[in-house]
């Protein structure tokens, strides 16, 4: 069945005219619709993209604080226990208290124990600290032994100084002057925030 054997030529030019250009819209069509559909492509990968990043640091931020939790935890245990060893309340008689009980651990003897010069601050960060002079006589060994246990027992004290005389009272017997600087535990921050409130 020949359909462009009956038509003129010039009708047949049109029609192959029309075809061509319905062919090119069509062309174009297609091309401007697969165009924006390639942007959009692109676009939403990006995005993707972008969005994976995000996803994958969020998750590498939660799993560094799941894992500083126990760090965190044995910090906090770290800072109570220092803060156990810190003069507290009366601190005469937390000095008296905590420094007779060590010495009653050793077979040295407490022959004084008292303030001096009160408390003051210390280093840079202002902490409050508290001065006390103790003397106590013993073996020399053993001396040594109560001034090692001293300063394990309060790592935030200092010895500030330190005198090891002998004694006449017996032979192998010293006296130990020590001027001890102790730190003086701070106050809670919500108690300090609560005090000026109230002023």
């Amino acid at each position: 069945m020949n359909l462009t054997g009956n038509l003129p030529k010039e009708k047949l030019q049109k029609l192959v005219m029309v075809g061509i250009g319905t062919v090119a819209l069509i062309a174009v069509a297609l091309q401007l619709h697969l165009g924006r559909k390639w942007r959009s492509y692109s676009e939403s990968k990006r995005e993707i993209t972008r969005l994976s990043g995000e996803i994958t640091d969020a998750e590498r931020r939660q799993q560094e604080l799941q894992a500083s939790v126990g760090v965190r935890e044995q910090l906090g245990e770290f800072v109570d226990a220092q803060q156990a060893k810190m003069v507290g309340g009366d601190a005469l008689a937390w000095v008296v208290r905590e420094l007779s009980t060590l010495a009653d651990k050793h077979p040295v003897r407490v022959l004084s124990l008292r303030p001096d010069g009160g408390s003051g601050q210390a280093g840079e960060a202002k902490a409050t600290t508290y001065k006390a002079r103790l003397e106590v006589a013993g073996e020399y060994d053993q001396l040594g032994n109560f001034i090692r246990d001293l300063e394990n027992e309060f790592p935030t004290a200092e010895i500030r100084s330190l005198e090891i005389a002998g004694n006449t009272s017996g032979p192998g017997k010293h006296q130990a002057n020590l001027d001890l600087l102790l730190m003086v535990r701070p106050e809670p921050l919500n108690r300090k925030s609560t005090e000026k409130k109230s002023s």
